[in-house]
């Protein structure tokens, strides 16, 4: 046998078996797998593609997707910067029903818009698409949202274009409705510090569209009211859009650590900070006049906040409203 065809034969067998221990138990980091795909990217990088589309394939035949792999495979390939894996990751992501949950969980709602910016910052237009789709899971369209801040950060687009796009598709929500993506599109908007989309963010709080666990219309008066240099600082202390260790950033995460997790996690620290009352007219006036300079508008101090349809921050993957907030409001 031809010594090249032999080393690349021994090297095609080291991928797989750097796939198989990649797919270890979901409690168990495979650091020694992560290290050995480390020294062959490029000959890994087409295995770790596979092994999303596997699950992906998988799914959509309603099938269990067993084990961990494809998870490990998607850190991997944000690592690597392989903007090959972009359609795959896409086609994952876009799972009908809860699918992009079921298998990813914080993944989508902690890392998505950082992926998405490191591997498909050329697919701006699909990565919008996104945005405007009330087929794709929720938390999914956040994470397009989110995107087009990493976006600006990195002097990928500018600014005014990002507040354009994201003003466009607040006008879509407002005019169908749709109070899943409000939110995170008046967040971003927020963080750009887009003063010139008051109008339509006042509307989409007149509409009840807005998720006010999260954020209400007090807070964007006092948000505004900070100025443009706090904005452009916390712009800047975002977290590198691309990964540079993903056994740094994992191995501290809750499911390889229960105990420790178990002791610092304390659910009666969580505020919903739920309003009992609606956003009355007379709160609307008074935060207009607060906006507009007729109050002094106090810092705003920011508590663990979690929406109903948000992670737990327990780190059980369920959705908040199905776990410490089920189990505090029977309590």
């Amino acid at each position: 046998m031809d010594d090249t065809l032999h080393g690349g034969l021994e090297v095609e067998i080291d991928c797989a078996a750097i796939l198989r221990e990649l797919d270890a138990p979901w409690d168990v980091l495979p650091k020694q797998a992560i290290l050995s795909a480390r020294l062959q990217p490029e000959r890994m990088i087409p295995h770790l593609i596979e092994a999303v589309r596997t699950a992906t394939r998988r799914a959509l035949a309603d099938e269990s997707v067993d084990g961990s792999g494809y998870f490990h495979a998607v850190m991997l390939l944000w690592e690597f910067g392989a903007k090959e894996a972009f359609p795959a990751i896409l086609e994952s992501m876009s799972l009908p029903d809860e699918w992009p949950d079921t298998l990813y969980g914080e993944l989508v709602t902690e890392y998505l818009p950082r992926i998405l910016a490191t591997l498909g910052d050329d697919n701006v237009e699909i990565v919008a698409a996104m945005i405007d789709d009330p087929q794709l899971d929720e938390f999914v369209r956040w994470a397009a949202v989110h995107y087009f801040v990493y976006l600006v950060r990195d002097g990928r687009l500018s600014r005014d274009e990002v507040v354009g796009r994201l003003r466009r598709h607040l006008r879509t929500a407002i005019d169908r409705g749709d109070d899943e993506i409000t939110t995170p599109l008046i967040l971003c908007l927020l963080d750009l510090f887009a003063v010139e989309v008051r109008s339509e963010i006042d509307e989409a709080f007149r509409r009840d569209l807005v998720d006010r666990l999260i954020i209400d219309a007090r807070d964007v008066v006092t948000e505004f009211a900070r100025g443009q240099e706090h904005f452009d600082q916390l712009l800047a202390n975002r977290p590198p859009t691309r990964i540079a260790d993903v056994i740094d950033e994992m191995q501290g995460w809750a499911t390889y650590n229960p105990e420790k997790f178990a002791r610092d996690f304390d659910p009666q620290n969580v505020e919903p900070s739920w309003r009992d009352d609606p956003w009355s007219d007379e709160d609307q006036v008074d935060a207009a006049a607060g906006f507009a300079g007729g109050a002094e508008a106090e810092p705003l101090v920011r508590q663990i906040r979690v929406g109903r349809n948000a992670p737990c921050p327990c780190g059980s993957g369920k959705k908040f409203k199905k776990c410490c907030l089920k189990d505090e409001s029977a309590a």
